[in-house]
C-alpha cells in the first residue's frame, strides 16, 4: 500500500469517526487549504474533502489565502475545477490583491480562468507572468 493510499484510507477512517472537513490548524489555517497547497500529491483527498463538505471558499485568514488560490499554485486542473464547481469565489483577493487566476496562471493552469466562458469576467494581466 502506497503513502497515497495510506493517507485515503486514514482520512475514510476519520470521516467516518466524525471528523471536520472544515477544521483548522491551532494557527487558523484550514485543513482544505493545507491539502490543496499539495494537491498534485493530494489529489483524491483534496476530492474527497470537498465530496464530504469542506467549503469552497476556505480561506486562512492570516494571509487571505484561500483552498482555490491553493489549489491553483499547485497547478492542479481537477481540484481547481472541482473547488470553481462548488461555489469557491474566483475574485476573492489575499492579503497582497492577489486572486487565484494570477496563481493559476502562474502554475501554468490557467484555461480554466483564460478561456473558460463559465468565468468571463476574471481578466489576467499576463505581460506580469512573462
Amino acid at each position: 500500500m502506497s503513502n497515497t493510499q495510506r493517507h485515503a484510507r486514514i482520512l475514510d477512517i476519520a470521516l467516518q469517526y466524525g471528523a471536520d472537513v472544515n477544521n483548522k490548524a491551532k494557527d487558523g489555517k484550514p485543513v482544505f487549504v493545507e491539502a490543496c497547497e499539495n494537491a498534485n500529491e493530494n489529489e483524491q483527498f483534496c476530492l474527497t474533502l470537498l465530496k464530504k463538505g469542506a467549503e469552497a471558499n476556505s480561506v486562512y485568514d492570516v494571509r487571505g489565502f484561500t483552498a482555490l488560490m491553493a489549489a491553483c499554485k499547485a497547478g492542479n486542473s481537477n481540484v481547481t475545477a472541482a473547488i470553481l464547481a462548488a461555489g469557491a469565489d474566483p475574485d476573492a483577493l489575499d492579503k497582497w490583491q492577489t486572486h487565484a487566476a494570477h496563481f493559476a496562471a502562474k502554475g501554468r493552469i490557467n484555461q480554466i480562468f483564460g478561456t473558460d466562458d463559465a468565468y468571463p469576467n476574471i481578466h489576467i494581466q499576463r505581460d506580469h507572468f512573462i
